[in-house]
């Protein structure tokens, strides 16, 4: 019972304090993080073109390497792989 009541307190005290006023943000500071916010997120826009073409190019490898591993236990006599242990 005493555990529950000072998680009960500790919590209380957490909502409490953050009903608090706060002090304002100087408009510099406010500006910057502004500022910032808008160059993250044209980075992001940027980047998002290749992260998409990545993702698609690992899927289409992933596909073509499943489609040729069960292409190859589906031939009749030879494997792709014959051709690294050729003599010459």
């Amino acid at each position: 019972m005493m555990r529950l009541s000072g998680l009960f307190i500790v919590l209380m005290g957490m909502f409490g304090l953050s009903g608090a006023p706060l002090a304002a943000l100087p408009t510099a500071a406010t500006d910057a993080v502004t500022t910032v916010q808008t160059d993250a997120l044209a980075m992001v826009d940027a980047a998002w073109p290749f992260v998409a073409a990545i993702v698609v190019a690992f899927v289409l490898f992933r596909v073509f390497r499943r489609a040729v591993d069960s292409g190859e236990s589906s031939t009749k006599g030879w494997s792709v792989h014959d051709f690294d242990n050729r003599k010459f």
